[in-house]
């Protein structure tokens, strides 16, 4: 069996070029390949690859100063920089050098440090990159409508899987130690989800109550129209909408696992004036934009996105996002919420489009994400910082341990 570099190389490489799948998935088909490997093998190896991805533009760097980045994004064998990597591992990586520029620094494409750069200071990314590059913790949302938080810490305990409350967070349990769960029987029981800290404050905002009608826009593979049904007991109706059918049919094991009888699977053609959307105009409670975004908020999930985007993408996805709000907000009634998500760190995806509905409609009244959040039960430590006066919830990975992700709420006026 070739050792450790070679094997991390050719998964960072396979994981560069597979740019429109996510990082999960990939890793399984992969070690298909090598079914020799034991987990153990496979964890190691995956975290080597993952730590080339976080940290290739650096590690190109010290490998040979002359080779462009785009080289390295493109080489099909990155087995000089997995070596490297595993000797900074071992050893602890040297000092940045001082010739070294701030996107060099932070292993960053130069318009991405840019973009980033934004709407905070260089020590305030810096963290930020910090936080990132680490490997993320395993939370779990516990499914209110099969158990509770300490029953199901007893039934987690019992089968050897050791949790703590996520502080805060209503419903949130972390692993003590990272595993795979995909085969445990409480999951299989539905007794929780998987999903990180921060996308568990998304649901809460729409203040859903039982008996409402609530429209996921954007549910993709439906954790949040799943937290909706348990946060509203399971009494009323989500619709559950997307305009990729083989995303929404990835939710119909889990509606059926969780016991979510509630929660309505719609798709969508994705025009503006899609039918299936014609009868709910100014007939939902809320509606949530869990937008289609650069997912830069999980880069501790997905480090391979860092090298996927361009900037041009990101000018596409804002043409996007700016799209289904304004359709998002022809569906809700006078009175009613919308709320708009990202899991984004870039201010053109996040507070630009708030800005921009803001004063497209000026009927429509911003509504503060923590007096929400608080009212719903949820006070996770440091969400807020103090100075801070504008409406809008930010997680932040150096905050709390979370992937990032924003979000905007506003009401209709009656």
């Amino acid at each position: 069996m070739r050792s450790d570099p070679p094997l991390a190389a050719e998964l960072a490489a396979h994981l560069l070029r597979q740019r429109d799948q996510g990082a999960e998935g990939l890793l399984r088909r992969f070690f298909r390949q090598y079914p020799k490997l034991g987990k153990r093998d496979r964890a190691r190896i995956g975290d080597l690859s993952y730590f080339v991805l976080r940290h290739l533009r650096l590690l190109g760097w010290a490998e040979d100063p002359a080779t462009p980045l785009e080289n390295w994004i493109e080489q099909a064998d990155l087995t000089p920089l997995a070596q490297r990597a595993q000797t900074w591992l071992a050893e602890g990586a040297p000092p940045p050098d001082p010739a070294l520029t701030t996107a060099q620094r932070l292993s960053l494409p130069d318009w991405l440090c840019d973009a980033l750069l934004a709407e905070r200071d260089e020590a305030e990314l810096t963290a930020l990159m910090a936080a990132l590059q680490q490997p993320a913790p395993v939370d779990l949302r516990v499914n209110r409508l099969r158990t509770s938080p300490t029953k199901l810490q007893a039934r987690l305990a019992r089968d050897g899987v050791e949790t703590t409350p996520l502080p805060g967070i209503a419903d949130g349990l972390r692993l003590t130690a990272r595993r795979n769960l995909r085969n445990d029987s409480a999951f299989a029981d539905g007794l929780y989800e998987i999903q990180d800290a921060g996308s568990q404050l998304i649901a809460p905002l729409c203040g859903a109550q039982a008996g409402q009608t609530i429209i996921d826009l954007c549910a993709g593979g439906g954790g949040k129209a799943l937290h909706l049904a348990a946060l509203m007991g399971d009494q009323g109706k989500i619709i559950a909408c997307d305009v990729h059918a083989h995303r929404l049919d990835r939710m119909r094991p889990r509606l059926k696992r969780a016991g979510a009888r509630s929660v309505e699977i719609q798709p969508l053609t994705g025009g503006d004036d899609d039918p299936a959307l014609t009868p709910w105009r100014q007939q939902a409670d809320a509606v949530l934009v869990d937008a289609p975004c650069s997912g830069l908020g999980t880069l501790r999930r997905q480090p391979h996105l860092t090298w996927r985007l361009r900037a041009e993408e990101i000018t596409r996805l804002a043409a996007l996002q700016t799209q289904l709000l304004a359709r998002a907000a022809q569906l809700v009634k006078p009175g009613g919420r919308l709320v708009y998500a990202t899991c984004s760190l870039l201010a053109a995806e996040n507070q630009a489009q708030a800005r921009a509905f803001d004063a497209a409609h000026p009927d429509w009244t911003p509504l503060p994400t923590q007096d929400l959040l608080r009212h719903a039960g949820m006070t996770p430590p440091g969400l807020w910082r103090e100075e801070s006066v504008d409406p809008w919830l930010r997680a932040a990975p150096q905050d709390q341990s979370s992937d990032g992700f924003f979000a905007a709420v506003w009401q209709r006026s009656e």
